[in-house]
């Protein structure tokens, strides 16, 4: 019968918040690699691990902000995109690229929005394929209501980890990964 390898034995389960616990999560996750394939380089994993838990953190938090308002983190993304946006044509792809989504789930969260009468849209009469689309007074009140709660949740968030001369070297150095 095989025993447990004393990397895994169980540790205590990660608090949400913890701040240091999300370093040894992705700590003792690379640790065990790096002791069963001797010689790989996992550096650059330990950097993806710590930024994909960042990540999940803010949009967890966002979310949980947006849940009165029926909008995940990307409609409230959307919404705003199309708040500051003009009523010109707008291609469906290449807001989901600028969004970082499919068309498709594009079009699901315009549609989304449009149900929730949060915006309006239309069909462009010159290129079919493309709409024109614009926020509501309804859309517009939401993004005065909610957009604040999201920048003060986000500056709590930052506040005990990063000051704002290392959150612009975060923002650059995040900025030049493509």
């Amino acid at each position: 019968m095989a025993t447990k390898s004393p990397s895994r034995t169980s540790a205590p389960a990660p608090r949400r918040g913890d701040h240091d616990v999300a370093q040894t999560v992705e700590d003792r996750r690379v640790a065990g690699l790096r002791e069963r394939f001797p010689g790989g380089s996992f550096d650059t994993l330990a950097v993806s691990l710590a930024v994909s838990r960042a990540s999940l953190n803010i949009d967890r938090q966002i979310a949980e902000l947006l849940k009165p308002a029926g909008l995940t983190p990307l409609a409230f993304q959307t919404l705003i995109a199309m708040y500051l946006g003009d009523e010109g044509p707008l291609s469906l792809k290449l807001l989901g690229e600028e969004l970082r989504v499919t068309k498709a789930n594009m079009s699901l969260v315009l549609s989304s929005l449009e149900k929730q009468g949060l915006i309006r849209r239309r069909a462009d009469r010159d290129d079919g394929r493309k709409i024109r689309a614009w926020t509501t007074k309804r859309g517009e009140s939401v993004i005065e209501e909610f957009l604040p709660k999201v920048c003060q949740s986000l500056e709590d968030l930052f506040e005990g980890g990063l000051d704002p001369s290392e959150r612009q070297v975060l923002k650059r150095l995040a900025e030049r990964v493509r």
